[in-house]
């Protein structure tokens, strides 16, 4: 008799575990970070559009991770998974970069941003102070807003903050507790798109 109530049970258990659970799977959230790479040495007076750079590098760094991809025809590189936090992004293709004027302090490499190239005289004299300006040159940025490029201006990469967004279930413009589900926020897609330009 024991040994058929064992034989029941263990049927009972394998039936049990083969049927659908009634909670719902959490569906996949896309939480990317795309970075549209731009060669500023493809600008010109007669052609003022850059032209994307497939093949470069594209190196996203936080604190505890380097991630790293490379653009494709299309010029973007394409970051899943992507988690909370603040990112740096250096981007390199063959001598071209995002960062110039490099200098390396405790192994870390630091340089100039280039936020696109200077479009005329007038954007030069717009922008903040730089020997080397030039009409279809490289535009720096001038991170502290002193007026001046120079060594205070150094950085490790393109910078941003990475944050999930969540669903707003009650839709009162309000991400709060009464936006849990069983005792959290729902995460929703998140795209977060960065520019990039490269030179030297």
């Amino acid at each position: 008799m024991k040994n058929k109530l064992f034989v029941w049970v263990a049927v009972a258990l394998i039936f049990a575990s083969c049927k659908p659970s009634n909670e719902p799977e959490e569906p996949a959230v896309k939480n990317e970070v795309t970075v549209t790479v731009y060669n500023t040495k493809t600008w010109s007076v007669t052609n003022p559009k850059m032209e994307i750079v497939s093949g470069a590098s594209v190196h996203l760094s936080s604190q505890s991770e380097t991630l790293e991809a490379k653009t494709n025809d299309k010029g973007v590189a394409i970051f899943s998974n992507v988690k909370e936090g603040g990112y740096s992004i250096l981007t390199v293709e063959g001598d071209l970069s995002n960062l110039v004027n490099k200098k390396i302090t405790n192994g870390v490499t630091y340089g100039h941003l280039i936020a696109g190239v200077y479009q005329s005289q007038e954007d030069i004299d717009g922008w903040a102070y730089y020997p080397h300006a030039r009409v279809g040159g490289i535009k720096l940025v001038d991170f502290n807003g002193d007026a001046l490029i120079d060594d205070m201006d150094l950085v490790k990469g393109t910078g941003f903050g990475y944050e999930f967004k969540y669903k707003d279930l009650n839709e009162d413009g309000i991400i709060d507790a009464k936006d849990f589900i069983n005792g959290s926020l729902q995460k929703v897609d998140n795209q977060v798109k960065v520019t990039v330009y490269i030179g030297n």
